[in-house]
């Protein structure tokens, strides 16, 4: 999250009145907006989190 409060990249596993439509297992991306994402592992899960993190990090400096 910046620091006016713009989420840049969030990992929810449920549905909600804000993202109908989408599986239980999506991602709020600043960018690319609400996308569907495979669970496989939360090892997998936490990996992906941390290289988009780490790409959006480096996109943004």
């Amino acid at each position: 999250m910046t620091v006016d409060g713009t989420t840049l990249l969030r990992y929810d596993n449920y549905t909600d009145a804000e993202t109908p439509g989408e599986s239980r297992h999506h991602r709020h991306h600043y960018r690319d907006g609400v996308e569907d994402i495979e669970f496989t592992s939360l090892r997998n899960h936490i990996q992906r989190f941390k290289a988009e993190v780490d790409q959006i990090h480096d996109e943004r400096i």
